[in-house]
């Protein structure tokens, strides 16, 4: 059984190939301790408000170079590789929840009040930090899942029917949680702060229409739909990022 699940869910492994340095921007590497992990992670201390970068399932700090070119020196920046992913310590099983214990460590290390803005298992993890960590005072979502359940069916879906009941318990069974109650649809908006949910329509990943569950869930947030972009293309799209940095300076 654990072979089945591992074959559904060992993401890539795969550390970035270029850096802030490759913009012509300077940065520190630093190493951030989680439950005993080592997240690598770049640092870019400018003065202004923290924001806290958070990338998706299999991807590395390195997809939101486009982003810290646009707030960056306006805003300070912490990009890190999540467990398990680009450069940071192996672990098994990853998860939302360890997603989110890594937030939490990058909160701790900063020791300041930040922004968080994650993509996909970033953004839905940063939906529940928020709810968490009264460090958080804005958060922006870009193509975030609703249902912590909902995405992983979808992921095992190729299995037989008769199987995929045993495999969802053998999963909650490994990382310690309900998928159905650690759902960002449970979190959302728990603390008044300002929330941004973002979501290309063509995204054949994340749906959209979970974006549009969550601000119904939360009806204060903003929600921005681009019918033009999918999952991977809202990270390098000039007019979001541009929403998302005046989202943060306002």
């Amino acid at each position: 059984m654990l072979k089945i699940i591992e074959s559904f869910f060992k993401n890539a492994k795969i550390p970035p190939s270029s850096s802030p340095a490759d913009l012509g921007l300077g940065f520190q590497d630093v190493e951030i301790e989680s439950s005993g992990r080592i997240l690598k992670a770049w640092k870019m201390n400018a003065g202004g408000n923290w924001a806290v970068l958070v990338h998706g399932w299999g991807a590395n700090r390195e997809v939101f170079l486009p982003l810290i070119r646009e707030l960056y020196p306006e805003f300070s920046l912490l990009a890190f590789d999540a467990s398990n992913h680009g450069e940071s310590s192996p672990y098994w099983p990853v998860s939302i929840k360890v997603f989110w214990q890594d937030i939490g460590a990058a909160i701790e290390f900063l020791g300041e009040e930040v922004f968080l803005v994650g993509h996909s298992m970033g953004a839905a993890s940063s939906i529940i930090a928020a709810s968490t960590y009264a460090q958080v005072k804005k958060v922006v979502a870009l193509a975030p899942f609703a249902s912590t359940l909902e995405i992983t069916e979808k992921m095992i879906k190729p299995l037989p029917p008769s199987l995929r009941k045993k495999v969802l318990r053998k999963i909650e069974e490994e990382v310690g949680f309900s998928l159905e109650e650690f759902s960002p649809l449970n979190f959302i908006c728990k603390r008044s702060i300002p929330h941004l949910l973002i979501h290309g329509k063509l995204d054949e990943t994340v749906p959209y229409e979970d974006s549009l569950r969550l601000s119904q869930r939360c009806p204060e947030a903003e929600l921005l739909f681009y019918p033009e972009d999918d999952h991977r293309s809202i990270l390098s799209n000039k007019e979001i990022l541009w929403k998302v940095r005046d989202f943060l300076t306002t």
